[in-house]
């Protein structure tokens, strides 16, 4: 899914930091809220 994720945020433009941060917030709501 995190691939998936990544290649959809490259071909919209938008910025590796950008889709990184995104994969962060994403693992930190998964381990708070599992």
């Amino acid at each position: 899914m995190a691939t998936k994720l990544q290649k959809t945020y490259r071909d919209k433009g938008k910025s590796w930091y950008e889709c990184e941060s995104f994969k962060h917030i994403q693992t930190l709501v998964h381990e708070k809220f599992g």
